[in-house]
């Protein structure tokens, strides 16, 4: 009995020695972030500029800048690319011209890596 229980720990030993550490691949940090600022366009009560800066987080580096004018409880569009990454956002300020609301999509290769939401209040 002994010997069998010797036998079974030599061989667990050794195959635990044998079994080289496996450790995945440190993660690439990637993801990016919006500013959106809603502001009312100046003589034109019902007409805002909303302009949005679009950054990657671990590079702070601007990706765009896009700037959309739209009129309350009318969606607004902005579609943007880079050579890796394409950006769509979503933008729309409430008929009552209260609230600014935005939806910022990122796609890379065909696929969205990265969804944010958001709403403001306009004063």
């Amino acid at each position: 009995m002994f010997n069998k229980q010797l036998r079974f720990l030599a061989v667990l030993f050794s195959f635990t020695i044998g079994v080289p550490c496996i450790r995945a691949a440190d993660p690439v940090p990637s993801g990016y972030s919006i500013s959106v600022d809603f502001a009312p366009a100046p003589d034109k009560p019902d007409t805002y500029i909303i302009r949005t800066v679009i950054a990657d987080v671990v590079t702070n580096e601007i990706l765009s800048s896009p700037k959309v004018i739209t009129k309350k409880g009318e969606p607004g569009k902005v579609m943007v690319g880079t050579d890796t990454s394409n950006f769509t956002i979503d933008l729309l300020v409430d008929k009552s011209g209260k609230t600014g609301s935005y939806t910022f999509t990122a796609i890379k290769a065909g696929k969205a890596v990265s969804i944010l939401k958001g709403s403001i209040s306009i004063q």
